[in-house]
């Protein structure tokens, strides 16, 4: 399993944390297969790391969304973003982590980048 060692983020402090366009990631990603590859990611890693805490918050009335997500849609890595001190945010993906923590899913697909790059 893939060695996660990030610290955990303080959830909602947006104008800390930033924003990030995700079509321009996305477009980043695709362009660079190699560098940016899928690794599977633990459910208990993210939980420690409140990764899923703030996905549960951000999103409290989205069950509609969570249960009508396809297999396919599932199958689709999120996207991590690793802060230069450490910090480790979900940037993309939300509604498939908590369907996938429904789920009881071990582990996740996941892509991490550095925050240096985007």
């Amino acid at each position: 399993m893939h060695e996660m060692n990030f610290r955990t983020a303080e959830i909602f402090e947006h104008d800390r944390l930033g924003s990030w366009n995700i079509t321009s990631i996305r477009k980043m990603i695709d362009g660079n297969p190699e560098a940016y590859k899928p690794i599977n990611v633990s459910m208990t890693d993210l939980n420690t790391q409140s990764v899923i805490q703030s996905a549960r918050q951000c999103n409290q009335n989205s069950d509609e969304r969570i249960n009508s997500l396809s297999v396919a849609k599932l199958s689709e890595p999120i996207i991590l973003l690793k802060r230069s001190e450490g910090m480790l945010l979900l940037i993309d993906g939300t509604h498939r982590l908590l369907r996938l923590e429904r789920d009881h899913a071990e582990f996740v697909r996941a892509i991490v980048i550095n925050e240096e790059d985007v």
